[in-house]
């Protein structure tokens, strides 16, 4: 397979910038962070994608190949939001799953103990939960999992885990194996979940997007969204 050459990125370039710029303005739309829950967590994980892909476009342009270690934070990103639209208590298992995360490296003196036992009651106080401490401490929750609450088991069975390759410093990644697979894809990538975002915050958010039908026509020209979600 040949590698994808400046020219051919240029149209995939341009369509990615015009969404992000899209997904910034459907942001500001809103004037500022959401009072329901998962209205807020949308709008939040929205900024953090912007973000993420900006960084991916400026790395793409400079055709440094940093801009895959981009792609899965995109797409772990929207695997969690999807989740939580789909899913009625995901947001509250997200949050108790950061809480694990961070209680591993925090101290284990008995006040910090206490600190953190306290913040998951609090968890459980806003979210309205029973569920006993010990059992969340338990708990396990894999992407792999969000993945199929969210509905898009098939990215994550194909690209994600390819893209974690790079993440991890694979072997094959830091040979240049898998760049002729993903060269193509990197952009239009991170172009449908900067898409699958804004649509989200249209939808239930109630952001304002008047290009959104166009750009995700567009996609459709440069790389098959469907086939995105069924890679």
């Amino acid at each position: 397979m040949p590698q994808v050459t400046a020219n051919e990125q240029t149209k995939p370039i341009a369509l990615l910038s015009e969404s992000i710029a899209a997904l910034a303005g459907a942001i500001d739309s809103l004037g500022g962070a959401q009072a329901e829950a998962k209205a807020r967590y949308l709008f939040w994980t929205a900024s953090f994608v912007n973000h993420t892909a900006a960084g991916f476009l400026k790395l793409k342009e400079l055709n440094f190949k940093a801009s895959k270690l981009l792609v899965r934070p995109c797409l772990e990103a929207l695997f969690n939001v999807c989740a939580t639209i789909n899913r009625g208590d995901f947001l509250f298992e997200e949050a108790c799953a950061e809480w694990r995360e961070e209680n591993k490296y925090a101290a284990k003196d008995p006040s910090s103990r206490q600190e953190a036992e306290d913040a998951l009651n609090q968890l459980k106080a806003y979210f309205g939960s029973c569920r006993s401490n010990e059992d969340i401490r338990k708990d396990r929750l894999f992407v792999s999992e969000v993945a199929d609450h969210a509905g898009l088991a098939a990215i994550y069975n194909s690209a994600y885990r390819v893209y974690c390759q790079y993440t991890h410093g694979a072997l094959r990644a830091a040979v240049g194996d898998l760049d002729e697979l993903t060269d193509s894809r990197d952009t239009p990538y991170v172009t449908y979940v900067v898409l699958k975002l804004l649509r989200l915050l249209v939808e239930h958010c109630g952001a304002v997007c008047a290009d959104l039908d166009a750009l995700e026509k567009s996609l459709c020209t440069h790389f098959d969204s469907g086939a995105v979600e069924n890679d």
